[in-house]
Protein backbone atom coordinates (compact mmCIF):
# COMPACT_ATOMS: atom_id res chain seq x y z
CA UNK A 1 0.00 0.00 0.00
CA UNK A 2 0.97 3.63 -0.67
CA UNK A 3 2.59 6.01 2.08
CA UNK A 4 1.10 8.90 0.12
CA UNK A 5 -1.24 12.28 2.61
CA UNK A 6 -4.81 12.44 0.94
CA UNK A 7 -3.25 15.42 -0.88
CA UNK A 8 -0.38 14.04 -2.75
CA UNK A 9 -3.09 10.89 -3.36
CA UNK A 10 -5.15 13.56 -5.07
CA UNK A 11 -2.64 14.96 -6.98
CA UNK A 12 -0.98 11.85 -8.31
CA UNK A 13 -4.74 10.73 -9.86
CA UNK A 14 -5.65 13.95 -11.22
CA UNK A 15 -2.02 14.06 -12.80
CA UNK A 16 -2.05 10.50 -13.95
CA UNK A 17 -5.59 10.91 -15.36
CA UNK A 18 -4.64 14.28 -17.08
CA UNK A 19 -2.41 12.35 -18.70
CA UNK A 20 -4.45 9.52 -19.89
CA UNK A 21 -6.65 12.14 -21.10
CA UNK A 22 -3.97 14.11 -23.18
CA UNK A 23 -2.82 10.72 -24.45
CA UNK A 24 -6.11 9.82 -25.58
CA UNK A 25 -6.65 13.16 -27.10
CA UNK A 26 -3.53 12.32 -29.46
CA UNK A 27 -5.53 8.90 -31.09
CA UNK A 28 -7.15 10.83 -33.56
CA UNK A 29 -4.41 12.56 -35.34
CA UNK A 30 -2.50 9.49 -35.54
CA UNK A 31 -5.35 7.67 -36.29
CA UNK A 32 -5.74 10.17 -39.52
CA UNK A 33 -2.19 9.99 -40.80
CA UNK A 34 -2.51 5.89 -41.10
CA UNK A 35 -0.03 6.03 -37.78
CA UNK A 36 -2.07 2.95 -36.78
CA UNK A 37 0.48 1.15 -34.65
CA UNK A 38 1.32 4.84 -32.74
CA UNK A 39 -2.11 5.37 -32.39
CA UNK A 40 -2.44 1.57 -30.43
CA UNK A 41 0.67 2.33 -28.61
CA UNK A 42 -0.98 5.75 -27.46
CA UNK A 43 -4.31 3.41 -26.74
CA UNK A 44 -2.08 1.22 -24.43
CA UNK A 45 -0.37 4.07 -22.76
CA UNK A 46 -4.16 6.40 -22.26
CA UNK A 47 -4.83 3.22 -20.79
CA UNK A 48 -2.35 2.38 -18.29
CA UNK A 49 -2.06 5.63 -17.10
CA UNK A 50 -6.13 5.34 -16.27
CA UNK A 51 -5.22 2.48 -14.38
CA UNK A 52 -2.40 3.53 -12.23
CA UNK A 53 -4.87 6.10 -11.33
CA UNK A 54 -7.52 4.01 -10.27
CA UNK A 55 -4.29 1.86 -8.33
CA UNK A 56 -3.12 4.95 -6.53
CA UNK A 57 -6.35 6.37 -5.95
CA UNK A 58 -7.14 3.00 -3.94
CA UNK A 59 -3.68 2.64 -2.64
CA UNK A 60 -2.12 0.49 -4.35
CA UNK A 61 1.47 1.05 -5.85
CA UNK A 62 3.55 -0.67 -8.94
CA UNK A 63 6.61 0.47 -10.44
CA UNK A 64 6.39 -1.51 -13.71
CA UNK A 65 3.57 -2.56 -16.29
CA UNK A 66 3.32 -6.43 -15.51
CA UNK A 67 2.72 -5.06 -11.64
CA UNK A 68 -0.02 -3.15 -12.72
CA UNK A 69 -1.66 -5.86 -14.81
CA UNK A 70 -1.19 -8.02 -12.27
CA UNK A 71 -2.63 -5.80 -9.36
CA UNK A 72 -5.38 -4.55 -11.58
CA UNK A 73 -6.53 -8.50 -11.83
CA UNK A 74 -6.52 -9.07 -8.18
CA UNK A 75 -7.78 -6.55 -6.67
CA UNK A 76 -10.64 -5.76 -9.84
CA UNK A 77 -10.80 -8.29 -12.43
CA UNK A 78 -10.88 -11.33 -10.38
CA UNK A 79 -13.33 -9.71 -7.95
CA UNK A 80 -15.85 -8.56 -10.64
CA UNK A 81 -15.31 -4.59 -10.32
CA UNK A 82 -14.00 -4.54 -13.72
CA UNK A 83 -16.02 -2.90 -16.28
CA UNK A 84 -17.60 -5.68 -19.02
CA UNK A 85 -17.07 -8.31 -16.56
CA UNK A 86 -13.34 -9.34 -17.93
CA UNK A 87 -11.89 -12.07 -16.27
CA UNK A 88 -9.11 -11.96 -17.94
CA UNK A 89 -6.11 -9.43 -19.42
CA UNK A 90 -5.76 -10.08 -23.28
CA UNK A 91 -1.62 -11.07 -23.32
CA UNK A 92 0.05 -8.20 -25.39
CA UNK A 93 1.00 -10.82 -27.90
CA UNK A 94 -2.15 -11.38 -28.49
CA UNK A 95 -2.82 -7.69 -29.12
CA UNK A 96 0.22 -7.50 -31.42
CA UNK A 97 -1.64 -9.79 -33.97
CA UNK A 98 -3.91 -6.91 -34.70
CA UNK A 99 -4.40 -6.36 -38.16
CA UNK A 100 -2.74 -2.61 -39.18
CA UNK A 101 -3.21 -3.03 -42.55
CA UNK A 102 -4.58 0.61 -43.29
CA UNK A 103 -8.35 -0.55 -42.57
CA UNK A 104 -10.50 2.22 -41.01
CA UNK A 105 -12.89 1.07 -38.00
Amino acid sequence: MMRLSEREREEVVKFRLEKARDTYAEISFQMEQKFYRTAANRLYYSCYYAITALLVNDGYETHTHNGVKTLLGLHYITKNKAVGGWRSIPRASSISKCNFSGERY
